[in-house]
């Protein structure tokens, strides 16, 4: 991700991403069936844990909102656009729900979604 002030991605970044693109592809179609629903719905496929239901338990509606946008991906930026507060708040709220589940990175984030989606 590139903060907001960065260089544009040059032409070894993009041949680094091309030759990731087959594990890419592979990725996308495995995962597809569990996004896009044959009615044309997306989301999490049925019995597919969300972050509501995997922290709900432990975090306030507004600290979930924040933690499904981290775990699509979104930086601190992006959150505070998305949910119409400032960055600073989406720090601060980034750091309370850590220490409400009782983690110190978002890499452990990850992993606690993850494992609760493999049980």
């Amino acid at each position: 991700m590139r903060n907001r002030h960065g260089a544009p991605f040059d032409a070894g970044e993009f041949a680094a991403i091309r030759a990731l693109m087959p594990i890419i592809a592979a990725s996308l179609r495995r995962h597809w069936p569990q996004v896009h629903h044959p009615d044309g719905s997306t989301g999490p496929a049925p019995g597919r844990a969300d972050a509501d239901q995997v922290f709900g338990d432990l975090l306030t509606p507004a600290q979930c909102a924040v933690t499904k946008l981290i775990l699509r991906g979104h930086g601190s930026l992006s959150i505070a656009e998305n949910l119409g507060i400032t960055e600073g708040t989406v720090k601060i709220q980034r750091s309370n729900n850590y220490h409400r589940l009782g983690i110190s990175s978002q890499s452990v984030l990850f992993r606690r979604f993850i494992d609760h989606l493999t049980e």
